[in-house]
């Protein structure tokens, strides 16, 4: 007699009659379990298939684990000429952040904020705080007749000047802050500058770029946006998962 024997692993399911097992195994994660949960597990295979598909893995632990978040939330492997990361950047961010010494992110508009681990900011302690719908903001825009993101950042640095400014919208505000830091009204901790759009984009960013005692993590070109924003400013307050490669903590 012949035998057949079929082998599959514990992410085998039948589909139109068929038995398919995916590609990979992953034995250490079980789906729905307390340990990852249904949604981190999906995020950690996430992660392990960038890396498997990165051109360049030999690359510092801090700026991998922004670009595989970066990677993950615009499925876009361009980031990897694109996201331009201050050595030690992200640990460093880590490190003021979880200590204490920073506990307040500035973003350009409230979009990127809503994109930032709530569960993250709570066990760190951090605020976010947006200025965009402020009404000091309104009312300095309309008189200085700028934007309103330029006219949030302008207030912010009054009273955060040591804040870590992330920036997924404005090019205005990035270029209001680069203008605040010259002139020693600002001095952040570290910047995300995600701009996007084609008017200022290109330039707001090159005029981070001088401020070499700042952390920056820099999307070049017109690409960016408040979730890219956001994604890094994730990938900073979760920093301290990189080893192991398990993103999602907070899903």
């Amino acid at each position: 007699m012949f035998t057949v024997i079929i082998i599959g692993n514990s992410q085998t399911y039948r589909f139109e009659g068929k038995m398919i097992t995916p590609r990979g195994y992953y034995g250490e994660i079980k789906m729905g379990t307390k340990e990852t949960g249904i949604g981190q597990d999906i995020m950690i295979r996430s992660f392990q298939t960038i890396e498997k598909e990165l051109k360049n893995k030999d690359i510092p632990l801090d700026k991998k684990w922004a670009l595989l978040h970066a990677i993950h939330t615009t499925t876009d492997f361009e980031m990897e000429n694109v996201l331009q990361i201050d050595d030690n950047a992200v640990s460093s961010l880590y490190e003021l952040l979880s200590s204490g010494k920073v506990h307040t992110i500035i973003t350009d508009v409230t979009m990127a904020a809503s994109g930032i681990r709530k569960g993250a900011l709570q066990r760190m302690g951090i605020e976010v705080k947006c200025y965009l719908q402020d009404e000091k903001t309104v009312a300095l825009a309309t008189e200085k007749g700028i934007t309103r993101t330029q006219a949030g950042i302008r207030i912010a640095v009054g009273e955060h000047p040591d804040a870590l400014y992330v920036f997924g919208n404005a090019p205005t505000a990035l270029m209001e802050l680069c203008d605040l830091i010259r002139k020693g009204k600002a001095n952040p901790a570290g910047i995300v500058a995600a701009s996007v759009g084609f008017v200022h984009v290109q330039e707001s960013k090159h005029m981070v770029k001088p401020f070499t005692s700042i952390p920056k993590l820099i999307v070049e070109g017109r690409k960016g946006g408040s979730n890219l924003a956001a994604t890094l400013v994730n990938s900073i307050l979760c920093y301290n998962d990189a080893k192991l490669l398990k993103p999602g903590r907070d899903v």
